[in-house]
């Protein structure tokens, strides 16, 4: 809804399918919010490919029912958000084949530097999840600065800031992959949780140090991070996993490992991390639900997102990644 212009270059990329439309007409609003301003550009990538959750009896029922209200929601979108950009792919089949190898060698190895050729990107992961649609996101992004979100992700705090020296630290410490916000609302006192944190050098931290929320992690999130995308180029080797459900028509050979592991065994390689960091003027936090879909969460979304700019939570939420049954059970009584 803002109209001030975002002074980096940098693209806000969400990911989403049809399936999402129960939490995503109010998380969606809520992300918009919170991010767009601080972006040059907003981008939301539809993936149309309804997986194997099509395979259950009343699948094709509710996913025909998603895609007829998807167009009026775009739309209520888009009024909202004059300068979002809305794309939308379906990655499964022959017909498809070739965005699929385009996306392969733009971001994996060579084939003839791995064991195996495959002879496109796989378009699921082995649980039956998006992968080719992670990369198409990141590939359509205008800016090689990209912010890329899930589709159920929660966020409270402030974001400007967090932009800001996001991306510096990223330009300064090139040992950094990526930057996310932590998990959880933060303590009282950021400096109380000093103790807890695996902290960086201190030649990483002399310009902030004992005043920012600083993690250093050794595993990769794809659920939301800032990276330079072009970092990704021709760097990944592609792996494989036996599916959850072998044998199972509705799913399609061949299986990929998750995004994440993937990226995660890329960054170990190069003995990179990702960083967990929230700046201590404005802080920002994350928290991810356990079960986007559950009735009892559907219904308690909207009180969820009001208390995601209260920083006052119960205290086992305190940096706790995903919303646990106690703040539901909190949050109903209240």
């Amino acid at each position: 809804m803002s109209s001030k212009q975002s002074p980096y270059q940098i693209t806000l990329q969400i990911n989403l399918t049809p399936w999402d439309l129960p939490h995503a007409c109010l998380v969606l609003p809520h992300q918009l919010q919170f991010w767009s301003a601080s972006c040059s550009e907003s981008l939301l990538l539809w993936d149309l490919d309804p997986g194997p959750k099509i395979q259950s009896e009343s699948g094709p029922e509710q996913w025909q029912r998603c895609l007829e209200l998807l167009p009026a929601f775009q739309a209520a979108l888009q009024a909202d958000w004059p300068g979002l950009m809305q794309k939308a792919c379906d990655l499964r089949g022959p017909e498809a084949e070739s965005a699929r190898q385009a996306l392969g060698r733009r971001y994996f190895v060579p084939p003839e530097f791995q064991s195996t050729q495959p002879p496109a990107m796989p378009h699921k992961d082995f649980r039956g999840g998006p992968f080719a649609a992670y990369f198409m996101g990141l590939e359509m992004a205008q800016n090689d600065l990209v912010l890329h979100l899930d589709g159920d992700m929660l966020f409270g705090g402030a974001a400007p800031a967090w932009i800001s020296a996001a991306i510096t630290l990223l330009e300064n410490h090139p040992d950094c992959l990526c930057v996310a916000p932590p998990g959880g609302p933060p303590a009282p006192m950021l400096a109380n949780m000093i103790a807890h944190l695996i902290e960086p050098t201190p030649a990483k931290i002399s310009a902030h140090a004992g005043i920012e929320f600083w993690q250093k992690q050794e595993i990769f999130t794809s659920r939301c991070f800032i990276i330079r995308r072009s970092e990704l180029y021709q760097a990944l080797l592609l792996a494989y996993r036996m599916p959850e459900r072998a044998g199972d028509p509705g799913w399609c050979m061949p299986y990929a490992e998750l995004v994440e592991v993937i990226l995660t065994r890329f960054m170990q390689s190069q003995g990179r991390y990702r960083l967990d960091y929230s700046p201590a003027e404005e802080p920002i936090w994350s928290l991810h639900p356990p079960t986007q879909f559950e009735p009892r969460y559907l219904k308690l979304l909207p009180a969820i997102i009001a208390q995601m700019q209260n920083p006052n939570w119960p205290s086992a939420q305190i940096g706790e990644y995903d919303i646990l049954p106690c703040s539901l059970d909190w949050l109903a009584a209240k």
